[in-house]
Order: structure tokens, then sequence, then C-alpha cells
């Protein structure tokens, strides 16, 4: 990776992911801990993708997922007792929707490429959805 796909990560870590994750934090009422594989992320010629494809890949579906769940006091204390972390990585080239999350010991993992079917937001969104619900 080069420097121009550093600089691009930093200013979306910088900008972009303070403000999703407070947000996310706002949702939950709660202070989740986030864990991102910056490296994993970061695939050498893609940069112009990064910062609306994390967005769109990652943190998108997790929001909508928690609004969701959230919606009520049940969803939102099943969520503040059952989850304290969020792993986030491209470690598996996952670019299955269904097959992208993983929720075990209080820990919700995201594991899809960082660069592929950007645009699948409800696909995640449902696949995430299903992990969720039968992990609270």
């Amino acid at each position: 990776m080069g420097l121009a796909e550093k600089r691009i990560a930093k200013a979306f870590q910088e900008k972009n992911y303070v403000a999703l994750t407070n947000e996310i934090n706002g949702v939950v009422d709660k202070q989740l801990e986030f864990e991102v594989d910056w490296d994993s992320l970061m695939k050498d010629g893609y940069s112009q993708f990064y910062e609306d494809g994390w967005t769109k890949i990652y943190f998108t579906p997790l929001l909508n997922v928690l609004k969701q769940i959230c919606e009520d006091d049940m969803g939102k204390e099943a969520v503040q007792e059952s989850l304290d972390k969020v792993i986030i990585k491209d470690e598996s080239d996952i670019s299955n929707g269904n097959s992208w999350s993983t929720f075990e010991d209080k820990i919700l993992t995201l594991d899809h490429s960082a660069i592929y079917n950007i645009r699948d937001v409800d696909e995640r969104t449902e696949g995430l959805l299903k992990t969720l619900e039968n992990g609270l």
C-alpha cells in the first residue's frame, strides 16, 4: 500500500470513522469497543473506494440493524447486555452478505471484502440482522 492509500485511510479514520462509531454508540446508548484491521481493508489501487466503500460495506448495515433492533427497550437492553465489541476486517475475502458476520462471546465480527459488492447494503443488512437477532 502506498502513500496515497495511507492518506485516504487516515482521513477516513479521523473523520468518517469517528462520526460513524459515535452514531452507532448513540443508537445503542453504550460505548462499544471497535477493532478495525485497517491493513486488511486497504487494497492497493482501490483507494478511490475507501470512503464510500467502507461506509457502505461495514458501517451502514451495522447502523441500520442496530436502529432496527434498538427501536424498543427490549431490543436496546438485549444489545446493551450482549454486545461489547465489533471487529471489522477483510480477512476471508467474503463478498456474500449472508455469510459475512458472526456473533459470539459478546463480539460481533464483520468480515467482508473491502472492495467487492459495495452496493449490496440491503443484502448485508439482512444477513447481519439474522446473525444478531439469533445471537441476542
